[in-house]
């Protein structure tokens, strides 16, 4: 039988780091579950909501290791008590559950675990779901046998590129204007710099020392002024710092850095796992921007890749266009909204469906892609 113990002391995850890395180890697992990760965001962000910690096992070891948050949000004019996995902070990656086995038993353990918290709560949430994961169709049979009211919803999808064969065959499988592109800017960076250099973290004296390339960017990038780099608050310094040391010591972490004249011009972080390429963050220094560092490296990053032996590279969660040219492959997500029995979440209940029968397109009628320019700066 399986059961399930309630954690409410931030403090004592790591008494379960151990656990928690051999079976984030054991399968494929979105890196947004990994110990790593929630240890990041309750450095960084959890600030005044409440931490739980809901911990599955059976009498011989531990199942699912679930880091979940309660904060209070207002939707449709009604404030609500909004539960969700901690990962959806950033809801700009995959979600996923940290579970070892997806058994029907678990995944009931799982939502009576959700009654059982001993927090008010009005709404679960979990926002991107990549659709094809087995968690989310198992949970959609329980709950269709239930008496729960909940609702699972279509999301916008994300790009991916499979790896196979050469650089070479990768360009061949671009378009002639893409094709074209990445040389002209090949010959102006020759042209116009006089030293070109790409250097891997591992090439720095220690990690503090390519962070501060990346941070250095990211001070000179668009995005500072704009408030959506890494730099421009403490609290994504922070997060990002937290979790690509950690990362690192791991060996996971793949940052790859251009340098220009000896001046960092752009970069790319990402983590590697199972020979799959997890995109994290990438931006470039204005400075350069007439010779495009950014589609230099990223071009050198997928030749150093493939040269690598990885199969995959997973962009962000969310659909943008610069993407487009570098990736056509999508996987669509799936949201899960789970509502309590209280009355707010059922004024909630009545008001979003409302809502959703006026709409008139479906997720693929609506999909758009993202400017970078209209994300939201992080409250610091």
């Amino acid at each position: 039988m399986i059961q399930f113990e309630i954690i409410q002391e931030k403090g004592r995850i790591q008494e379960y780091r151990e656990y928690w890395n051999r079976l984030f180890d054991s399968g494929k697992f979105e890196f947004t579950t990994s110990f790593e990760w929630t240890q990041a965001l309750l450095s960084t962000h959890l600030e005044k909501d409440t931490f739980l910690l809901i911990v599955f096992r059976d009498t011989e070891e531990i199942l699912g290791i679930v880091p979940m948050v309660i904060n209070q949000i207002k939707k449709y004019g009604v404030s609500l008590s909004n539960l969700f996995p901690i990962s959806d902070y950033y809801n700009n990656f995959h979600s996923d559950l940290l579970f070892k086995n997806v058994t029907e038993e678990l995944i009931k353990t799982f939502i009576t675990s959700l009654f059982s918290l001993g927090y008010k709560w009005d709404v679960f949430r979990i926002s991107r779901f990549i659709e094809t994961n087995p968690i989310l169709d198992c949970i959609e049979r329980f709950l269709k046998e239930s008496s729960i009211r909940y609702e699972i919803k279509r999301e916008e999808p994300s790009f991916f590129l499979s790896l196979d064969g050469t650089y070479n065959d990768y360009l061949k499988k671009r378009s002639y204007n893409f094709r074209k592109y990445i040389k002209k800017q090949i010959k102006k960076l020759t042209r116009d710099i006089s030293h070109v250099e790409f250097v891997k973290h591992q090439n720095f004296n220690n990690f503090p020392d390519a962070y501060n390339q990346v941070l250095y960017i990211e001070k000179e990038s668009w995005k500072h002024k704009h408030g959506t780099a890494i730099s421009s608050t403490e609290k994504s310094n922070n997060f990002y710092r937290i979790l690509c040391e950690s990362a690192s010591e791991r060996e996971w972490l793949h940052l790859f850095i251009l340098l220009l004249n000896n001046e960092p011009a752009a970069y790319n972080i990402g983590f590697v796992k199972d020979k799959k390429y997890f995109y994290l963050k990438t931006s470039f220094n204005e400075k350069f921007r007439e010779v495009s560092p950014s589609s230099i490296l990223r071009a050198k990053l997928i030749e150093e890749l493939i040269r690598e032996g990885i199969k995959e590279i997973d962009f962000f969660a969310e659909p943008y266009e610069w993407q487009r040219r570098w990736a056509e492959e999508l996987r669509w997500h799936k949201s899960l909204l789970i509502y309590n029995k209280t009355y707010k979440a059922k004024l909630f209940s009545i008001y979003h469906s409302l809502k959703h029968k006026k709409a008139k397109f479906s997720a693929e009628d609506q999909f758009v892609y993202h400017n970078p320019l209209d994300v939201k700066p992080e409250k610091s």
